[in-house]
């Protein structure tokens, strides 16, 4: 909830939770960056763009805080609710341009919005066709037929472009 009134707030609460959980998402991203290719891996791969993406909300919160913005709405200029703040640290926007930014369809994924996302496979996997799921491919058809984690049978033709 945005508020007119300015509101006080205490940052070393918020960066000590910052910075712990800062600390915590590059462990995970150190451990995760050996096997996190879509080849290899596709749960590490999106955990690690998740855990990447986390990181840099967290790093701009900080950089907030040092700049004496932390909790102001980044759209709306008003201040951001300190109960928003305490469940989401990181928020850079109220409430209200939260739901106003997820209603509009104006949030970006860089995992689903790679062109030829497959959710079968994972990311990232440029298709020519449609993927088919359940359906054993057909001699003399372009693509290959190979099992996903749940042990359906998928047909992709991957294109070759590059």
């Amino acid at each position: 909830m945005t508020t007119d009134s300015p509101v006080v707030i205490d940052t070393g609460p918020f960066r000590a939770l910052l910075e712990e959980s800062l600390t915590e998402r590059l462990a995970i991203i150190e451990e995760l960056t050996p096997r996190a290719l879509p080849s290899i891996d596709p749960m590490a791969y999106q955990t690690l763009a998740a855990n990447r993406r986390a990181v840099e909300e967290i790093t701009r919160a900080l950089n907030r805080i040092d700049a004496g913005t932390y909790g102001h709405c980044s759209q709306c200029s008003g201040w951001i609710a300190p109960a928003r703040l305490e469940a989401v640290p990181h928020a850079a926007t109220c409430i209200e341009c939260s739901a106003q930014r997820r209603e509009g369809g104006d949030h970006d994924d860089p995992v689903t919005d790679l062109p030829g996302f497959c959710p079968a496979l994972g990311p990232p996997h440029r298709l020519r066709r449609s993927h088919t799921v359940g359906r054993r491919p057909t001699q003399g058809r372009p693509g290959k037929g190979i099992r996903s984690r749940a042990g359906r049978l998928v047909r992709v033709a991957v294109s070759r472009e590059v």
